[in-house]
């Protein structure tokens, strides 16, 4: 992941407690569980399920951790079912988001895609938002990137080839770029969760 250091735009969020160590943050920089009504902890990366919610810091090892201390329990103070992979279902769901918020702005008309076409466009200060596909080493994917910290536009290298040409159903798109507009921001926001999941501990 390589995006550029903009602030968090929902860093004064509501404030939460973290199950595992009762430290307290921005609701943007956690992650939401509740239980089904059979008693499973399930994930609520939108936010959205009823229920009362049981806060985890937005890391990998905070949610690693609060399955070893039985944190989950200990809030919703009865057993708890914590189902068998439940890190990585985090991690899929969070990817998930991106993968989501990047259709939308296919179906708006919000996305380019192609070296070219991106180049151009944020020439043209237009995007919000590039997506490469492409190895690090990649002519293409230097060139970008460098643009992207000289426009002060976020770079994002998530996708593998594979998965951006399943994306855009283009074999050649390997890279695209996100226009301006109301969606960028959701999927700005997205990617910024799934980066602190895998790697905010490295950052703290």
């Amino acid at each position: 992941m390589n995006t550029q250091p903009k602030p968090r735009k929902d860093a004064t969020d509501t404030i939460r407690r973290c199950a595992v160590g009762g430290t307290h943050h921005p609701k943007g920089e956690m992650l939401r569980f509740c239980l089904s009504p059979d008693g499973v902890v399930t994930p609520d990366v939108h936010m959205k399920l009823p229920g009362r919610g049981i806060w985890v810091r937005c890391s990998r090892t905070a949610v690693e951790q609060a399955i070893k201390t039985k944190a989950f329990n200990r809030s919703a103070k009865t057993n708890v079912t914590v189902p068998e992979g439940l890190v990585d279902m985090v991690q899929s769901l969070l990817y998930g988001r991106i993968v989501d918020g990047i259709h939308g702005a296919i179906r708006a008309g919000a996305c380019v895609s192609g070296f070219e076409k991106v180049k151009s466009a944020l020439g043209a200060n237009a995007l919000e938002i590039v997506f490469s596909g492409a190895e690090p080493t990649a002519d293409g994917h230097r060139k970008l990137a460098g643009m992207c910290r000289m426009l002060n536009v976020a770079f994002c290298d998530i996708l593998d080839t594979a998965t951006a040409k399943n994306i855009w159903g283009r074999d050649n798109a390997t890279y695209a770029g996100i226009k301006k507009c109301g969606i960028s921001h959701t999927i700005y926001t997205a990617i910024q969760t799934y980066d602190l999941f895998q790697n905010g501990d490295d950052n703290k």
